[in-house]
């Protein structure tokens, strides 16, 4: 696997995450929204986004991938955990 596929992986991965936590906030949302009212007995948050907003979290995500570079340090640790890991999988030769 290259450091570019990897880092794919992850990113797909680190995506599926703020999926997860969609459904966790709207869950909790929806509970609150049950329970949870001012004075004059209206909800504390108007909108879903209010309460989370997930437009802005995949944005931080995909502005996380893109502010990363990829340097020759990196790449060379990257091959050397690779050249460890099918090391231990061919016996530990």
């Amino acid at each position: 696997m290259t450091p570019r596929e990897y880092s794919s992986l992850i990113k797909g991965y680190s995506l599926s995450e703020v999926d997860r936590q969609n459904s966790q906030h709207l869950q909790a949302w929806i509970n609150q929204s049950v329970k949870s009212t001012d004075a004059k007995g209206r909800s504390k948050f108007k909108e879903y986004k209010d309460f989370f907003d997930y437009d802005k979290v995949i944005k931080q995500v995909e502005k996380s991938f893109k502010e990363k570079h990829i340097d020759k340090h990196m790449v060379e640790r990257f091959r050397k955990s690779v050249a460890e890991a099918e090391r231990l999988l061919n016996g530990g030769r």
